[in-house]
């Protein structure tokens, strides 16, 4: 099962970094960045399944595959608890599809 969405905003590459660094904690989880073209990867190995962030023309896109509804429901729950941290100094706007 998949699960993905895309945001926009102007500090997509940024939020990877810092989603990445933060999640490597528990983890694995690994990024690379390229400040002056604002664009980033990423990719997190979470129990329920993993996640495949990229960063370009001012989109963070999140694709994820897990087990199953359930899984992918607790992933998007962990990415939209921790994007909301990260990103509190503006109102991001997204939905989640589920396939």
């Amino acid at each position: 099962m998949k699960t993905s969405t895309d945001i926009k905003t102007e500090s997509a590459h940024k939020y990877i970094a810092q989603l990445c660094k933060h999640f490597a904690h528990k983890v694995e989880s690994t990024f690379s960045i390229d400040h002056e073209a604002k664009t980033a990867e990423g990719l997190t190995k979470f129990p329920m399944g993993q996640a495949v962030f990229t960063a370009k023309d001012n989109v963070l896109s999140v694709r994820a595959e897990c087990e199953n509804e359930q899984a992918c429901k607790a992933m998007q729950g962990v990415f939209d608890s921790h994007i909301v941290k990260f990103a509190f100094r503006e109102e991001l706007e997204y939905k989640w599809l589920i396939e």
